[in-house]
């Protein structure tokens, strides 16, 4: 019965249509009706015909416009509309790390990402927040990878190199060791990574990871890089997360005093360096 309905319900327009031509048509043959009358009620059927066919091609053309939009939503997005320049996601990371609880850095020195981001890191600090830094030990050869692979820096003194990224990590042992500054730590590779890591609030269900791939000799802020949501790439954000949790129980944490003296650049470093940013070659993440 239910059934017998909603179809009823569906094709009503169709039926009443029937059913008035086939009245037209028997009280036509009868000669019940003038012909006059006959002719309107043709008229008017073959209206709610057109209007019935009307419908159906505005709805067909509805229904093809939505299967399209729906096509194009589920299509796989090209490389290009995932992989961004990284510049294009600096807006976007800026703004996370304003609200940010913990955050997890890996990169060649950290010192672009630590001065870009400075202001947010130390409200984060402040308000008793973490954040953990990960990057390559100065005294490891893997320093001179950094500057054959980085541009601008081909022929560039991988000592004074070195002293840079030293003057780097006392800057942030002394960061460290200034009130609110318990939060922040730390630690030290010996091989040049991958990519470089921004997590922000990474054990978050709303946390956020930025992948930025280490291409060679790339220009600045022009490395394709990608964007991790925990709640919409789990999988690949459990991943990195994941990594970094490894690279990191495997680091070393900074011995500062390794660095105050004794090192072998120090004096060629102190004659280039201009407040708190190094003028002896852009630097690199």
């Amino acid at each position: 019965m239910t059934k017998t309905w909603t179809f009823l319900k569906k094709n009503l327009d169709i039926i009443l249509t029937i059913v008035g031509a086939a009245v037209v048509a028997v009280l036509g043959m009868s000669n019940v009706a003038k012909p006059e009358i006959v002719s309107a009620a043709i008229l008017m059927i073959l209206s709610l015909i057109a209007i019935s066919l009307l419908v159906n091609r505005t709805t067909d053309s509805h229904l093809q416009q939505m299967a399209e939009v729906i096509l194009e939503h589920t299509q796989k997005p090209s490389v290009d509309q995932v992989l961004l320049p990284y510049a294009k996601w600096m807006d976007e990371i800026d703004q996370r790390l304003w609200s940010a609880k913990e955050v997890w850095v890996l990169s060649r020195t950290c010192i672009n990402i630590w001065q870009d981001y400075n202001d947010q890191f130390e409200k984060l600090l402040k308000a008793g927040g973490n954040v953990r830094l990960m990057l390559v030990d100065p005294n490891d050869g893997a320093v001179k990878m950094i500057v054959e692979s980085a541009q601008g820096f081909e022929h560039f003194d991988v000592k004074l190199r070195r002293a840079n990224i030293e003057a780097h990590i006392i800057r942030l042992a002394r960061r460290r060791s200034q009130p609110k500054g318990k939060g922040l730590q730390v630690r030290t590779i010996d091989y040049l990574p991958a990519w470089t890591l921004i997590l922000i609030d990474p054990q978050s269900e709303k946390g956020a990871i930025y992948v930025e791939l280490a291409t060679f000799r790339a220009q600045p802020r022009s490395r394709p890089t990608l964007s991790l949501a925990a709640d919409r790439a789990p999988r690949l954000f459990q991943m990195f997360r994941d990594e970094f949790k490894t690279m990191w129980n495997r680091a070393r944490p900074i011995a500062p005093a390794a660095y105050e003296e004794g090192t072998t650049c120090r004096k060629d470093l102190d004659r280039n360096m201009t407040g708190d940013r190094y003028e002896t070659a852009p630097v690199v993440t």
